[in-house]
């Protein structure tokens, strides 16, 4: 994506929206606050959502109010393997067949622990997300 594309803009501005709301922090749905689905919603405004013929494979271009000609190509991928960059340079290539589950990927791949170990670690009791980032500033002393 290229920087200050609309659907990042867009998809950005709907998890803000989607954490804003979020009552208890514990046992949120990731996929549906911070996942695919709020992508699914950026795209879906990006590109003037009227039906869901813009999930179909193609070329499709932004809305002309944002800014110039920007167009997104939705395709199929030709395998099942996942792909990380690392550095822009090197590429190293992700073997589906691998026997770990989602979450162990995402750590591997990521380095970035799951909530729910997170969440334990840091004792983090039920609150709305913007408590709980005011509570994580007022200790930082930031």
């Amino acid at each position: 994506m290229s920087p200050k594309h609309p659907i990042a803009y867009f998809t950005m501005f709907e998890i803000f929206r989607r954490l804003e709301e979020l009552k208890d922090i514990t046992s949120p749905k990731v996929v549906f606050v911070t996942g695919p689905d709020a992508l699914k919603h950026g795209y879906g405004r990006a590109l003037s959502w009227k039906d869901d013929t813009i999930f179909d494979r193609g070329t499709y271009s932004c809305r002309k109010e944002l800014g110039g000609n920007r167009t997104v190509t939705k395709f199929s991928p030709a395998n099942d393997q996942w792909v990380k960059v690392i550095n822009m340079e090197e590429v190293v290539a992700w073997n589906s067949t691998l026997n770990v589950t989602r979450r162990e990927k995402n750590e591997l791949l990521h380095g970035v622990k799951h909530w729910a170990k997170v969440r334990k670690e840091k004792n983090v009791t039920s609150s709305a997300c913007i408590d709980y980032l005011y509570y994580l500033v007022s200790v930082s002393g930031q």
